[in-house]
């Protein structure tokens, strides 16, 4: 699991470059970061890479103090009218946010949203901590 967890890290690393975009049938679809008192989400690409399809990105500390071990994000595909189409929860690497000096201020994120259903509208990926029905 954890020579997963690296393969994954490195490509997320590099995963911005690895994305293939074909012919703009992603394009329609919006992505949404949406940030937490402790952790913002930055930009969000999403794409295909190996034939599966994969939203991946970077988020960053809101302040230099924060622990970030207890933040996930949250994923959620919306349809028409707002209907949720599915929802998932991923981490990202490193789970401490460094401060930027030594360390790295960011960690980087890589998920597989296949199948990808048809009729997705949206894609939000919000930083959440803590349990769910706790936390922002």
């Amino acid at each position: 699991m954890k020579t997963l967890l690296v393969i994954l890290s490195v490509f997320a690393l590099n995963g911005c470059a690895l994305l293939v975009r074909t012919q703009h049938e992603l394009d329609h679809i919006k992505l949404e970061p949406i940030e937490s008192p402790i952790v913002k989400v930055g930009e969000i690409k999403l794409g295909r890479f190996n034939g599966q399809t994969v939203i991946t990105g970077f988020v960053y500390k809101q302040s230099w103090e924060s622990i970030t071990t207890k933040t996930h994000l949250d994923v959620t595909l919306f349809g028409a009218n707002n209907t949720v189409l599915r929802q998932s929860m991923a981490g990202f690497t490193p789970s401490q946010i460094g401060n930027g000096h030594r360390t790295r201020g960011h960690a980087s994120y890589w998920v597989i949203v296949d199948p990808l259903p048809a009729d997705v509208r949206r894609i939000e990926v919000r930083a959440h901590e803590g349990a769910h029905g706790t936390g922002g």
